[in-house]
């Protein structure tokens, strides 16, 4: 089984020092290894397929930041489109986010995440390393 290196997400979220963004806004990676550990087997075993709810995966102040900054649906932050069924908002540009987003994006893409979901799911490959 792979190992993560002990480290955190604060270089993603700030500290109380460096940034106004709550420092706490994901898991840091001992909380990771510790979830992926104790959730695995149930991540195999769930029907129709194999998925995973977390509940509490971010805590209530960092959910509640989150929610406070996102871009209302108004917003003209967001670029639109109408096909068939579908209505869709969405930004390609993470730049316009707002940083405590931005922060959890990053986080959600870090290595130690890849290396949780790796962890959690038994499927190797989430990072690509090569020439």
């Amino acid at each position: 089984m792979m190992t993560l290196e002990t480290q955190s997400f604060k270089s993603f979220s700030g500290s109380p020092k460096s940034s106004n963004l709550p420092w706490d806004l994901l898991p840091n990676t001992h909380e990771l290894i510790t979830l992926a550990d104790e959730r695995s087997d149930d991540y195999q075993a769930n029907q129709p397929f194999a998925h995973i709810v977390l509940d509490n995966f971010l805590n209530t102040t960092a959910a509640r930041t989150l929610a406070n900054c996102f871009p209302k649906p108004e917003e003209d932050f967001w670029v639109r489109t109408h096909i068939s069924d579908e209505i869709k908002s969405a930004s390609a540009v993470e730049s316009v986010f707002p940083s405590p987003i931005r922060s959890v994006l990053y986080g959600l893409n870090s290595g130690p995440m890849l290396q949780f979901l790796e962890r959690l799911t038994g499927i190797s490959g989430y990072i690509v390393t090569g020439k």
